[in-house]
């Protein structure tokens, strides 16, 4: 995946393309963000000469000659106070926009995401995780930040304009003060670029860590290693700490350099005032205002700029995340989407012929070479071989979610044999799995059961399903099958949750039941009541299953025996040792 730089995101040639990842309702809060930049200048210069008018009808100060009082104090303080209020709700206004257009862009692109993720078979789970919430958060802080920039630039460049119509000259010694502090700025803004690489890499290395832990628990605290990943997670987050802590004090340093300049400067302008603007008094609270507002924004500018260039680097890598591996799956997610969404299942079971099948990972890896099989409609296959030869990868390619690099599959059906393609979306309609690792949800165990399946099933459905799969432990527990399982399933056994899993797959009446390594959990009693269960299926549904467990070979049809050379056997189980 390669990164486009900065220059990259904003040539015209590639416009359009950054324009569709911003995403039209960020676009339209951030010209409203813009655009109030320019109503808060209005406001600003409104309130400031609010104030001269008012300090004149009060008497605090004498009246320019261009200064004419149009009421009363009461009215000139209602004026006065009026456009305070305004400018206090677009100050309110400026700020939401800002939120929501930041909002808008996580949630456009956390969609993305999960999309993508959900559909692709070789997304990284630490990438994913890293991608969905500190990369999305930093790239929204940095497109809400350019948009808010845009807004303070145009507000900083009229509020220039309006202090030297005040004053030429004081406004030209302010600009070149400020020229001065750019090298400072110049060499802060370097230092951030090498802060946010380091931040966001001890980050995205600190998820990987604590997910790889967290999902292989046992293995860590069988073999003492809790101490060494904690310390490992601990390492990475505290690079993340320094960075944090480098940036905060470089941003800060940025956004305080203009706080400073500004007190000294107005401090000068307000003890020579009086040489400034003579006896017009009025002006100068004007113009003190002005320049406040000016010295302010100015910080806020800094600040603001300081966090969209730490947050850049998210933003490049979402982009070339969003550019490189969505834009080009999205086509297939939405065609996908909308296949399933109203798909016609396979009433009768479903076979399979297998034609000079290659396949491979990586090209110089080939994993499965020459295979010809064929997998009678309502047969039982069992698929034996030692681990990585390929065993799960087969049952992908009969199930079309992996596409072969050589040779063809058909699926056998009643009218005949049908290239899978073609009939890819109504397989998958049709067809149950259950893994080694049980899919689970929280909720209760009746929850459980009914992911994946279409319909509810009636209790009669539910009862049988139940025991075809052995799930008689649930009598025991006090809910039944109102107990509360939690996101990895705790209170139960991994037997009983192969159990429960195998039984959702039964609800669902496929025509096709795919079993990767489904039983590894169980007892050997267990094992073989499913697999006599499973017997009865034989001719109803296909059964297709990956083990190496006794039970299951019994009940094959034929044996598929896969080694190095892609296919040693595929022979009747009583013809197979």
């Amino acid at each position: 995946m390669t990164r486009p730089s900065v220059r990259w995101l904003t040539s015209p040639r590639h416009l359009r393309q950054m324009l569709e990842f911003v995403g039209r309702q960020t676009l339209v809060w951030g010209a409203v963000s813009v655009v109030l930049g320019l109503v808060i200048f209005a406001l600003d210069l409104a309130f400031a000469f609010a104030l001269e008018r008012f300090l004149v009808a009060i008497g605090l100060t004498v009246a320019p000659l261009k200064v004419a009082v149009v009421g009363s104090v009461a009215v000139e303080a209602t004026i006065f106070l009026v456009i305070g209020v305004l400018r206090v709700v677009a100050l309110w206004a400026g700020t939401l926009t800002a939120g929501l257009c930041q909002v808008g862009f996580e949630v456009d692109r956390r969609r993305d995401i999960a999309r993508w993720a959900l559909h692709s078979d070789r997304a990284g789970l630490g990438d994913v995780m890293t991608l969905f919430s500190d990369v999305v958060v930093g790239a929204a802080g940095a497109v809400s930040g350019v948009f808010f920039l845009a807004g303070r630039v145009l507000l900083l460049v009229a509020t220039l304009a309006a202090l030297a119509y005040q004053s030429i000259t004081v406004t030209t010694t302010l600009v070149l003060i400020l020229m001065m502090v750019v090298p400072l700025h110049r060499r802060i803004d370097r230092r951030l670029n090498g802060v946010s690489s380091v931040i966001q890499g001890s980050l995205a290395q600190a998820v990987a860590r604590l997910l790889s832990g967290v999902k292989n628990a046992a293995f860590v605290h069988i073999h003492g290693l809790v101490g060494q990943e904690i310390r490992q997670v601990d390492g990475e987050v505290e690079s993340y700490s320094r960075g944090f802590q480098r940036y905060y004090r470089m941003a800060a340093t940025r956004a305080a350099v203009p706080q400073l300049i500004g007190l000294l400067v107005v401090g000068g302008i307000a003890i020579g005032g009086s040489v400034l603007f003579g006896d017009e008094k009025s002006r100068l609270v004007a113009f003190l205002f002005l320049a406040l507002r000016l010295f302010q924004n100015l910080s806020e500018v800094a600040g603001i700029t300081a966090k969209t260039r730490v947050n850049g680097a998210r933003l490049i890598a979402l982009f070339a995340w969003w550019r490189d591996s969505f834009v080009a799956s999205r086509a297939a997610i939405d065609r996908d989407l909308a296949e399933r969404s109203a798909i016609e299942r396979f009433t009768a079971p479903v076979g399979w012929r297998l034609e000079n099948l290659s396949f491979a990972w990586t090209p110089t890896v080939p994993l499965v070479c020459g295979l010809d099989l064929e997998i009678p409609p309502g047969s039982a296959t069992v698929i034996l071989g030692p681990s990585g030869i390929g065993k799960t990868t087969l049952l992908l390619l009969l199930t079309g979610l992996v596409a072969p690099t050589g040779g063809t599959i058909r699926l056998l059906l009643p009218e005949g044999g049908v290239p899978l393609e073609a009939s890819r979306e109504r397989l998958l309609a049709s067809t149950a799995y259950v893994g080694p690792d049980a899919f689970v949800v929280p909720g209760t165990l009746r929850d459980f059961l009914a992911v994946g399946v279409d319909t509810p099933p009636s209790e009669r459905d539910l009862a049988e399903a139940l025991r075809r799969s052995r799930c008689d432990f649930i009598s025991a527990l006090p809910l039944g099958l109102d107990h509360q399982l939690t996101e990895q399933g705790g209170g139960l056994s991994a037997g009983q949750k192969q159990r429960l899993a195998l039984a959702r797959a039964l609800l669902r009446k496929p025509a096709v039941l795919l079993l990767d390594e489904a039983t590894a959990n169980l007892d050997v009693e267990t094992e073989r009541g499913i697999a006599m269960a499973l017997e009865e299926l034989k001719g109803a549904v296909t059964i297709v299953a990956v083990t190496h467990r006794e039970a299951l070979k019994a009940i094959a049809d034929q044996l598929v025996v896969l080694d190095a050379a892609a296919v040693e056997a595929a022979a009747p189980a009583s013809a197979t040792p």
